[in-house]
């Protein structure tokens, strides 16, 4: 993923942060959450001036971000165009109706802006108004009475998508409104199918699903050596990868698999259904052969290039794989584009017991507890303002999806895009987890064990949830 698209970073030092709000909270630092008093909503309008504090991550630059597209890194013509054009825009198109309102745009970094947040919300001091976050995050930021919660409409209910709505959502309450959404799912080049004349067990009715035994049937008919000598495998990825979770997860997942127990508080990995997913992926390598030697140390641009080169017939995907490819196709990084043909469908899994599951995230719009009775409500409309059926597509500027059906429309005709928001509907509640990137830092070196062959999946898993567990007791504990 690019530094620009939404990723969990900082994990340790975040929860790390709100372990230590227990405390804070024991000195009442923090009351807990309450909505404007009554007669808030009507005083908006008399008030003369409101002006809200935002913070937003860097998605894109410029307002539409094609003011940039085409110019090269060094010309400065980009110097034009920020990340906070959009925040900017979107602000001044609200204070039209809202005479007297301006935001003041804080633009974050990827590296410090989670932990800037934390720090935020654990000790109530410089809050922001609004900012945009991940579900589960500010779920966080919500359990230590940080947090407004969030009233929907019985149209706005309808119209995010569900799994958006369950990101967001905790006790009973929604904590922030969805705004943009990324979802993965396996990408195949149709090419090489039918180069061996086996597309026909690519899978294209519904949802795509197919179960193990058709995968592994698929990548043992695409692995072989071409007349040149070239090698082409059937399936491989980033295995060295520091968010290599994003397409190992599911192979734990279609077998009935979890990492944590429903609490999300309790790793419980160590299963027979655990061990089966990861058995098969030790098997894919030193079994069947059907992934490039070594695949437990290749990165995202090892992988990506054999993809480009036509030498790999499956790898992961994500909405943001059509973009990428068809970029990689103009600029000549992919040296044959006819040899390139992309078509999405949805990981394995045990069916029809199991239905698959993969990694999705959603980020949204939360709303902090600071500020007059005026200002939360401003911030409440505001913030319906930016995440309405309009302003939902401004995430499509990143590549990124949008969480409401009514916005959608967009990729009318974009085959692609549209499987991408339909593979939203197979995420895993074991992502909504406080712990779930925390105890990947120890999992994902794990993977690339078995792999390697350095453990058995029996063995690595066993270590893997002591491990796990301790280090949520640390985090519970600090």
């Amino acid at each position: 993923m690019s530094k620009r698209e939404y990723r969990r970073r900082q994990f340790l030092g975040y929860v790390g942060g709100l372990a230590g709000a227990a405390a804070l909270a024991a000195c009442g630092a923090t009351p807990a959450a309450g909505p404007a008093e009554p007669g808030a909503q009507e005083r908006v309008e008399a008030a003369s001036e409101v002006t809200l504090e935002w913070w937003e991550y860097p998605m894109w630059e410029g307002v539409t971000g094609q003011e940039t597209v085409g110019l090269s890194q060094d010309d400065p013509k980009r110097a034009e165009f920020t990340a906070a054009d959009w925040p900017n825009w979107a602000a001044a198109e609200f204070a039209k109706d809202n005479p007297g309102f301006s935001a003041k745009v804080e633009t974050l970094t990827w590296d410090e802006g989670r932990n800037k947040l934390t720090v935020a919300a654990t000790t109530g001091a410089g809050r922001p108004h609004l900012f945009l976050e991940d579900g589960p995050v500010i779920i966080k930021f919500a359990k230590v009475g940080a947090m407004l919660p969030v009233e929907l409409s019985a149209e706005d209910q309808e119209d995010f998508f569900p799994g958006s709505l369950q990101a967001g959502s905790s006790d009973g309450k929604l904590w922030y409104r969805p705004w943009l959404a990324g979802s993965r799912f396996l990408l195949v080049n149709r090419a090489i199918f039918q180069e061996r004349g086996v597309e026909d067990l690519i899978p294209t009715e519904g949802d795509r699903l197919w179960d193990f035994e058709q995968f592994l049937e698929a990548a043992l008919a695409t692995t072989f050596t071409r007349d040149s000598g070239e090698q082409v495998f059937g399936y491989t990825s980033h295995f060295a990868h520091s968010a290599a979770h994003f397409w190992v997860d599911s192979f734990l997942w279609g077998y009935g698999g979890r990492i944590f127990d429903e609490t999300g508080e309790k790793c419980v990995i160590n299963s027979p259904e655990c061990e089966q997913g990861l058995q098969l992926m030790a098997d894919m390598q030193n079994k069947h052969n059907v992934m490039p030697p070594g695949s437990a140390g290749l990165q995202s641009t090892n992988v990506d290039t054999m993809f480009y080169q036509g030498q790999l017939a499956m790898m992961l995907g994500s909405h943001g794989s059509s973009r990428a490819i068809r970029m990689a196709k103009e600029d000549g990084t992919i040296p044959n584009p006819d040899a390139i043909d992309i078509y999405p469908i949805m990981f394995p899994s045990k069916l029809p017991d199991i239905q698959p599951s993969v990694y999705t995230v959603f980020m949204g719009f939360g709303q902090f507890d600071t500020g007059t009775d005026v200002e939360k409500a401003t911030a409440a409309r505001f913030v319906d303002f930016i995440t309405n059926t309009e302003n939902a597509k401004a995430p499509l500027a990143a590549n990124l999806l949008p969480c409401r059906k009514s916005s959608s429309d967009v990729f009318e005709g974009d085959e692609f895009m549209l499987y991408a928001l339909q593979a939203m509907n197979f995420g895993h509640e074991d992502t909504l987890s406080p712990y779930y990137d925390a105890c990947n830092r120890i999992l994902n070196p794990m993977w690339q064990a078995i792999l390697s062959a350095e453990r058995t999946p029996k063995e690595a898993l066993a270590e893997a949830e002591e491990r796990c567990n301790d280090l949520i007791a640390e985090i519970q504990s600090a």
